[in-house]
């Protein structure tokens, strides 16, 4: 069963029983979205200019914008989705679409929904004036409850909207980034990028993680990609993006290919 501080676990899952060696589960605790921000570049200015030119540093900034929207964006909504299908000699093997609704005002109050196309859901509310969640399995009962720590709501709401910044971490070995220059998104400035297939490049790889259940993630490699990120001139943070590719994992019984689409987009920015 996936967690509901973690709605991406459903695909991390099903990507690690399909194409890791061995099959550990993921560890179900909740993820501290605050330690996104301790890099160099926590809550401070952003160079946007240099993101094209810099993928370290583009990936810090998309790897960090769950926080960074959850933190510094104020009120908003969002909408995101996933798509995976994993085929072996052209035969289907899994396929898992993803949606998420998340809506937030500027006092902390928030709303979060994630459903699958297994039937299977997590559904919360957080009051920041009363400081209680709501949560539920979707269609059961909500549970009321004071968050187990400080940082929980923020982790809740970052996690929702983090399946983006996953799978952009995928494609970072070949990809290839323009910078399209100032494109407003609706109530903010933003910056544009497109996203394409570049030449391979193993020092563009930032996962170093020791997890058995993120082990397969290096031997990913994107054969097609397209995609477009439009980052907040102020935060850095993704206003809008969309990423579609295939890849191939080799793993001991054969080539496994790997057709993935995820999307999130942020509206009412800054109202409530």
């Amino acid at each position: 069963m996936c967690g509901f501080v973690r709605p991406i676990f459903c695909f991390k899952l099903v990507l690690v029983a399909l194409v890791a060696s061995g099959c550990a589960r993921e560890d179900d605790r909740a993820s501290n979205g605050l330690e996104l921000l301790s890099g160099p570049d926590a809550g401070g200015a952003v160079d946007l200019s240099r993101a094209a030119r810099d993928l370290p540093y583009l990936a810090r900034l998309v790897s960090a914008s769950p926080a960074q929207t959850t933190l510094r964006l104020g009120a908003f909504r969002a909408r995101g989705h996933q798509r995976l299908r994993v085929t072996q000699d052209e035969r289907a093997l899994e396929e898992l679409g993803e949606t998420t609704t998340v809506s937030r005002t500027a006092s902390g109050d928030f709303y979060a929904l994630y459903e699958n196309t297994r039937g299977y859901g997590r559904e919360s509310y957080f009051s920041a004036a009363r400081n209680l969640l709501w949560v539920r399995p979707r269609h059961g009962k909500f549970h009321r409850r004071k968050p187990t720590g400080a940082h929980e709501p923020a982790n809740v709401l970052s996690d929702a909207l983090s399946a983006f910044a996953a799978d952009f971490e995928l494609a970072l070995p070949a990809l290839r980034v323009v910078d399209k220059g100032l494109a407003p998104h609706p109530r903010r400035p933003a910056r544009r990028f497109s996203l394409a297939l570049g030449a391979p490049d193993s020092a563009a790889v930032t996962d170093a993680s020791s997890d058995a259940t993120r082990a397969w993630r290096p031997a990913f490699v994107p054969r097609a990609l397209e995609g477009e990120l439009w980052l907040d001139e102020a935060t850095g943070a993704v206003v809008a993006g969309r990423l579609s590719m295939k890849g191939r994992v080799a793993r001991t019984d054969g080539v496994v290919d790997l057709l993935i689409d995820v999307g999130v987009e942020l509206f009412d920015v800054g109202t409530d």
